[in-house]
This record gives structure tokens, C-alpha cells and sequence, in this order.
């Protein structure tokens, strides 16, 4: 989605307080932007009827309503990646998160000495709620993190007034997932999609084996991201950060 009109006084806009995009309301053709933005936004991008029976073919997961996870990554066709793009490309808008380049995004990298060094860089994990996809959980392969770590005054006391700024350990720790980007459209939160979104990736994006949740990281998380992590990991601190 790109919005061509330029900005023109504050008195010609809008900014939709459901899903914060800015507009023109004199202009049709903004209009019709911010309304396929704000569906998408609110409840979801529709990936059509034929990548929902690909997903049905492919699916990780399935349960009941017609939902489903499903993973896109480097060794798809381009369907697939289109389509997956297509979310990332929302997620990245809302998140306010720097574009990550196709050439990057759908990497697949050779095999090294060990057989894990080999394999797509990153994985898209979707949830899908019928055609639509509510739920990204981007991962990638990492080597390394940092471990979140709790700040103490002087008097002993834990530190609480910076927790939005997270203090990490000065030394790096062994890491084997990254998790990028993790999305739930917002009419679709408080229903546990980004939680198992995450458990699906510690179970099911290793080929060989699951991934131990010490062994996870998150990419310096939005203040929402934070909340999740702690909430997953099930610890204020102890778990890990990278920087992408």
C-alpha cells in the first residue's frame, strides 16, 4: 500500500483512531486506501481462497473455526511469498519496523560443516482465521543474544523507573531463533494468538528437533512486545534480546 497524496494542511486530514492512518478526506482514491488499510489493520489481510488451500494442504497446526498456522519462508513458490509479504508489509507499517528486502527476507542458505547451519534465513509463521491471516510471527536463525537483565539502585532496590529501555547483559550468549517481527490484528487480540504463534515456533520451526525457550530471542521489543515476552517466557527478566 502506497499513499500518493501529499500533504496538503492539517485541515484536509484525518487520522483514524482505530488503526492510525492519516488521509484526505476530499480524496477518493485516499480513501479507498485507508479503508483496505484499516480492514487489514483491524481485522486481518485476506490472502483469497487459493492460499487458504495451500494452507490447509500445508498447515502446522489446525484447530477449531477454521484456524490454522502455517509457515512461508525462502523454499515456497512465489505464491506464497507474495502472499506472505503482503502481511509482512502491514505489520511492518504498524510497528513502524525497518522494511526487510525480499533478496534478505527469502535468503536460503547453504549447508555449513554442521547440517543446522543450512536453511532459510527467516520464516513467516501465519495464523489464519478462514481466508484471512490474523496472526505473523516472523523468526529468524540467529547465533547469538543478550540476556534481559534487571537493574538494581543503590539501595537495592530493583530499578523500575526505565522499563521501557531494557538493560542488557554486556556479554552474548548462544541463541539459535530470533524473533523478528510477531503481529495479531487488533480484532483479534487478549485471544492468545501471539502466544501460540510463539509456541509454535519453539515446537515446530527446528526440522529436527524443538527449540528451548532459553534459546529464543526477541529483536528489541515494542513496549506490547515486551509484555508478551514476559508473559511467554513467564519471567520479568533472564530471557534474551538481539539486535538485527
Amino acid at each position: 500500500l502506497v499513499q500518493m497524496q501529499i500533504n496538503l494542511g492539517s485541515n484536509l486530514q484525518k487520522t483514524c483512531k482505530d488503526c492510525g492512518m492519516t488521509f484526505v478526506r476530499s480524496d477518493p482514491g485516499d480513501v479507498a486506501l485507508h479503508n483496505k488499510y484499516h480492514t487489514r489493520n483491524m481485522d486481518g489481510v485476506d490472502l483469497g481462497k487459493a492460499f487458504r488451500k495451500w494452507a490447509d494442504t500445508n498447515a502446522l497446526w489446525k484447530g477449531s473455526e477454521g484456524r490454522l498456522m502455517v509457515v512461508v519462508d525462502g523454499v515456497c513458490k512465489s505464491f506464497e511469498k507474495r502472499k506472505a509479504r503482503e502481511v509482512l508489509d502491514v505489520v511492518q507499517t504498524e510497528l513502524g519496523a525497518v522494511d526487510i528486502p525480499d533478496c534478505d527476507l527469502w535468503a536460503v542458505e547453504e549447508h555449513g560443516e554442521e547440517e543446522k547451519d543450512g536453511g532459510p534465513r527467516y520464516r513467516a509463521l501465519l495464523y489464519m482465521a478462514g481466508p484471512s491471516c490474523v496472526g505473523l510471527c516472523l523468526s529468524k536463525r540467529i547465533g547469538e543474544a543478550r540476556e534481559v537483565m534487571c537493574t538494581i539502585t543503590e539501595d537495592g532496590i530493583e530499578d523500575r523507573r526505565h522499563e521501557e529501555a531494557l538493560a542488557v547483559a554486556d556479554e552474548s550468549r548462544t541463541a539459535d531463533i530470533g524473533i523478528s517481527r510477531i503481529w495479531t490484528s487488533k480484532s483479534h487480540r487478549k485471544e492468545g494468538i501471539g502466544t501460540a504463534l510463539l509456541d509454535c515456533v519453539a515446537r515446530s520451526l527446528n526440522v529436527d528437533r524443538s527449540v528451548q525457550k532459553e534459546k529464543i530471542a526477541f529483536s528489541q521489543p515494542t513496549t506490547s512486545g515486551t509484555a508478551l515476552a514476559r508473559k511467554w517466557f513467564g519471567k520479568q527478566y533472564g530471557w534474551l534480546i538481539y539486535v538485527e
